[in-house]
């Protein structure tokens, strides 16, 4: 409804649970080839790099309890993607409060080759918010010609007013 509202239309309309099928053989695949280690009676994938100050955690492949977890269902959704389109650059729009897990399904996509540092990208927002059932046009809008990503609070699709909506770049 948000979308529509802004004239954008998907060809293709994708959930997390629709990469779920894709998981057993991925972590069968990922530990064959040695990538992930059996750690505390989990999986991981390690995905620090030497000389960081401060080391990212390793991706949670699957728990002690044997389920898949978020940065799994994650990590099989690029996969997947990868599969379908063999994309040239993929932006993920998350409220910064994620980028260190997007930083780690990341890492763990490089290490695993599904994916180049060069084609992924996360786009951190201060605070992404949903809208309320007042107002339900989308809180941001993607705008790439200037190499810049702008978020636009919109009032509706007539026009744009900037109120409380950072412009943000993408990560480096």
């Amino acid at each position: 409804r948000e979308f529509g509202a802004l004239g954008v239309t998907f060809d293709l309309w994708n959930g997390e649970s629709d990469a779920d099928p894709l998981i057993p053989a991925m972590v069968d695949d990922i530990k064959a080839r040695g990538l992930a280690e059996f750690d505390q009676g989990a999986w991981i994938i390690r995905v620090a790099e030497e000389g960081e100050k401060r080391e990212l955690p390793p991706l949670l492949l699957v728990s002690s309890e044997g389920s898949a977890m978020y940065g799994t269902t994650d990590l099989a959704t690029i996969l997947d993607r990868r599969q379908q389109f063999d994309f040239d650059l993929v932006l993920y729009c998350v409220d910064q409060r994620q980028g260190d897990h997007f930083e780690q399904v990341f890492r763990a996509a490089y290490k695993v080759g599904y994916a180049t540092q060069e084609i992924m990208d996360q786009v951190l927002a201060d605070y992404v918010t949903a809208k309320s059932q007042l107002n339900p046009i989308s809180p941001f809008v993607l705008s790439l010609p200037s190499g810049r990503i702008n978020c636009t609070d919109s009032d509706g699709p007539s026009g744009a007013s900037l109120r409380n909506c950072p412009t943000l770049t993408p990560s480096p």
